[in-house]
Order: C-alpha cells, then structure tokens, then sequence
C-alpha cells in the first residue's frame, strides 16, 4: 500500500494506513508507504515524473523509486517462498 499525504483527489495516504491497519489485525503482512510530501500521481518506477499535481517532483520520483523498490521486494520474497 502506498499514498501521498498531499494527495487532494483523495485521502490516499490515510486509506493505505488504515488498509494496513485492518490487515495487519486480521494477521495478514502488510507494508503502508506513506509519503508526507508527495501528492496524487505516485507512480511506481524509475520513471520521470512529468504531471505533478501535488507535491513536487523531486519527491514523487523518490517516493516512486521506494514504492518500486518495495514492489521488488515483495515480489522477491514471494518467489523464494
């Protein structure tokens, strides 16, 4: 899970907590990445970051490249299970 608290299109930082939240008290693993100064258009990737709507730039590309790094990560697990 993954949002942006300065996300205005919706609370996408506060659903991804409380989804993690809930899953994490019915015993399931759960990761909430939660970025205070990214916005709406959180993409996943090294890609460049070109339709800003909130935040800045700098960090959507960084909190990109997290979420893609975390997506790797999951995966990497996943496959070694």
């Amino acid at each position: 899970m993954a949002g942006g608290e300065l996300a205005r299109s919706w609370v996408s930082a506060g659903w991804s907590q409380a989804i993690a939240e809930r899953r994490t008290e019915s015993g399931l693993s759960t990761v909430s990445l939660v970025f205070p100064d990214v916005g709406h258009v959180l993409v996943a990737g090294p890609y460049p970051i070109e339709d800003v709507q909130d935040g800045t730039a700098e960090f959507t590309g960084l909190a990109g490249k997290a979420v893609w790094a975390a997506s790797i990560a999951l995966f990497r697990a996943a496959w070694l299970k």
